[in-house]
């Protein structure tokens, strides 16, 4: 054991040092999969309504629904795709109740809940005027754009086979631990915003509430690997929006 492992149990009193990228599947269609069932059930809810005749949604679709599903499309196949290439993997599986989880809430809330509220002739527009519903596209590919670098840095913070651990930087690193997860939650909430019904809201929430849960415990173990860190930065923050702390 060399001496800062020694240093680090002795000054915080614990038995092992957390993994900070822990988490991942060895497999990475174990993840992907997760993000694959989300891209079939909101196309085929979406186009079920879109293109059958007996559809009585079928002559008029909102434009909010059309651009929900397009951003829809863009988020997972962006998740697939960092799944597959972009994202290390140990040998260490995620617990198979998080798995379930993780895929119960993608696919029944996810993606056959809240597609149900839009996508069908039963949802009501917000109304929101084309230049409102522009900008919160805009604003979505923004934070998407945004979480993807922040996995991109994440990911060359440790070459591939190697045990180095580093600390992130750029792209909100600088104020919270975890700049990825701000930046989706930015993602759906500007979803919510654009849609504006309460499976989305109850998405959002959902999806927010374990990011910053599991969010506070990558934000600790980064305290225990690089003591000089825990004054810098908040984990998501308390209220997701966060100034540098001093």
């Amino acid at each position: 054991m060399c001496i800062r492992d020694r240093y680090q149990r002795r000054v915080h009193g614990i038995q092992k040092i957390p993994n900070m990228v822990k988490g991942h599947h060895p497999l990475r269609w174990d993840t992907a999969l997760e993000y694959i069932g989300p891209l079939f059930l909101h196309s085929f809810i979406f186009f079920y309504y879109w293109l059958q005749p007996t559809a009585p949604n079928r002559k008029e679709c909102h434009c909010i629904s059309v651009v929900a599903y397009v951003l829809v499309m863009i988020h997972f196949t962006k998740r697939v795709l960092e799944s597959l290439y972009v994202h290390r993997h140990t040998e260490e599986r995620m617990p198979l109740f998080s798995i379930c989880l993780n895929t119960a809430f993608y696919w029944i809330l996810g993606s056959i809940i809240v597609p149900f509220s839009i996508y069908t002739e039963s949802y009501v527009s917000p109304g929101h005027p084309s230049w409102l519903v522009g900008i919160f596209a805009v604003l979505f590919l923004f934070a998407e754009y945004m979480n993807m670098s922040c996995h991109l840095v994440l990911r060359d913070l440790r070459p591939e086979g190697s045990k180095k651990r580093g600390i992130p930087q750029g792209y909100g690193f600088q104020v919270v631990s975890c700049a990825n997860y701000f930046w989706e939650i930015v993602s759906w909430s500007v979803f919510a915003l654009l849609i504006n019904t309460l499976q989305g809201y109850l998405f959002l929430f959902g999806g927010a509430g374990y990011m910053i849960i599991f969010g506070l415990k990558k934000h600790n173990n980064l305290s225990l690997i690089h003591i000089s860190e825990p004054t810098r930065r908040y984990a998501i923050s308390y209220a997701v929006f966060c100034l540098k702390k001093k």
